[in-house]
């Protein structure tokens, strides 16, 4: 495993990361999509690029804000919205309709939003606690799951008033899920029990898998979106391990930072590529 390059964000600890055609990160005060570079006045948890607008990213604040950039647009947001009470966690496009994004928050909230709107579309309020993720379905358009402090994971369609499902197993805070690209019915989680787990939503009773408990949680996990069985997670470890879910086993291990690995994102073009960011103030682009 190689670190094919490395981005010192100096006094800057990373939050957040994601890939597309450009390789994007943002760090406390701080992003740089593209090379390019945004100041702004509070720190930022989590970016993603637009589906539909290849130099369009949205970001979320420590204030609660939600702010557009479009990267040939320098200096300032083109847009921004104030309507979480408290930090806000995520952000992720729909892979689908590519027209809405969703956004949760620790004031136990998730909103979905527009760019061309001055307020949020729609909000959910089904969590008991901090919001910290969330995932679309990438089979169905208004289906998404949602991760929470109340140990919960909830799965909702926008078409409907309450949730749909109930995945209950974990006995702390459920910090990360993702949805397989390949089989919509299977979800991986991670806690800070220590442990994650992979759900099928056909029998969601209980994990079909798991994972741990480890030496320590992971903060983020993530499904490969190029082969159904892999799936790649990070955390307080301070390393980023890839899994084979058939056989439970690690396939390998990358062990280069030296803080806290806060979490990490697959290149969509190039399979063996991977962004992870840490809080040694590092961002590594990684060939698996």
């Amino acid at each position: 495993m190689q670190t094919l390059s490395s981005y010192r964000s100096r006094g800057y600890k990373g939050y957040s990361s994601v890939q597309k055609e450009r390789f994007g990160s943002s760090g406390k005060c701080k992003f740089w999509p593209c090379r390019k570079r945004y100041d702004t006045n509070v720190g930022i948890y989590d970016t993603a690029w637009s589906e539909v607008h290849e130099n369009q990213l949205v970001t979320c604040g420590v204030d609660g804000s939600i702010m557009l950039y479009d990267i040939n647009i320098p200096g300032y947001p083109v847009a921004k919205w104030n309507e979480h009470s408290r930090e806000a966690m995520s952000v992720n496009w729909n892979y689908i309709s590519k027209d809405v994004f969703l956004s949760s928050s620790w004031d136990s909230s998730i909103k979905l939003w527009s760019p061309n709107t001055k307020t949020s579309l729609k909000t959910i309020t089904q969590h008991q606690g901090c919001v910290y993720d969330t995932a679309w379905n990438p089979k169905a358009q208004p289906v998404f799951a949602s991760c929470s402090e109340d140990k919960l994971i909830l799965l909702h369609d926008l078409r409907q008033f309450a949730p749909t499902l109930s995945l209950a197993g974990h006995n702390d805070q459920v910090l990360s899920l993702d949805w397989n690209k390949y089989d919509n019915n299977l979800i991986i989680s991670c806690s800070s029990d220590k442990s994650i787990r992979v759900w099928d939503t056909r029998s969601p009773k209980f994990a079909v898998t798991q994972f741990g408990p480890f030496e320590f949680p992971s903060k983020k996990v993530v499904f490969s979106p190029h082969q159904r069985d892999i799936a790649a997670s990070c955390g307080y470890d301070m390393g980023i391990t890839f899994w084979n879910l058939p056989t439970m086993l690690p396939i390998s291990r990358y062990s280069h930072h030296s803080e806290f690995v806060f979490g990490l994102d697959w290149n969509l073009f190039y399979p063996n590529i991977v962004a992870s960011y840490s809080w040694d103030e590092s961002i590594n682009l990684i060939r698996v």
